[in-house]
């Protein structure tokens, strides 16, 4: 007998069989079984930033999360929670998770506001099944400079493989530029009346600050 699993709601499944003959002289021994034990599953998780690959004090960054069921792994099935945690660093301020089918829960402290993200979607995950996206915003601060690491981990009590449950985003990022004005009129210093007056603006950036990478400059 050959059968394709279809969509299980345990970890095992007990198959039978019965054999019948009117002549039997022994039924006792009519009735076979067989347990199958189904795989576990394996989360994996990535984190990556998106849009530019530069950043600065004072831009905003957006990470997007997701998760997945290995090729060669079971489901994730009702009952056995998927959950995704993300320390955000407290160097990136007004942070702010979405996603469909999760739900969200956040708290803070000196070096991190953390977020905890519950699937409440549908369930069993099957085999290579990828979960909606999770997407968290937030505004990078003078402390995210030089480099700001934000790592997210996902987990699921049945999970055959921590090893992969856990990753890091790294971001470069550059101080906030200080421009500084000089403004000197030309010739001497006291100026007769109806002279023309020619004044010379200049700006330069302290050696100490960042670049500016998005204008403009008004």
């Amino acid at each position: 007998i050959t059968a394709t699993m279809q969509t299980p709601t345990s970890m095992s499944l007990v198959s039978s069989a019965t054999v019948i003959t009117p002549q039997d002289t022994n039924t006792s021994n009519d009735i076979g079984s067989d347990t199958l034990t189904i795989c576990a599953p394996n989360l994996t998780i990535s984190t990556n930033h998106q849009e530019a690959d530069a950043f600065q004090v004072g831009q905003s960054v957006m990470y997007t999360l997701g998760v997945s069921d290995g090729m060669a792994a079971g489901p994730v099935i009702a009952g056995q929670p998927i959950t995704v945690t993300d320390a955000v660093p407290s160097s990136i301020s007004q942070v702010i998770p979405s996603g469909n089918g999760w739900q969200f829960t956040s708290s803070t402290s000196p070096t991190a506001t953390m977020i905890t993200a519950t699937y409440t979607g549908n369930y069993p995950i099957l085999t290579g099944d990828s979960l909606p996206d999770i997407t968290i915003t937030g505004n990078l601060t003078d402390a995210a400079a030089p480099t700001v690491i934000n790592s997210a981990m996902v987990s699921t009590p049945l999970d055959s493989d921590t090893s992969d449950n856990v990753s890091s985003d790294t971001l470069t990022v550059a101080p906030a530029p200080d421009l500084c004005l000089g403004l000197k009129h030309a010739g001497t210093t006291c100026i007769p009346a109806k002279q023309d007056v020619i004044w010379t603006l200049s700006i330069t950036d302290a050696a100490s600050a960042g670049s500016v990478l998005n204008g403009p400059i008004t």
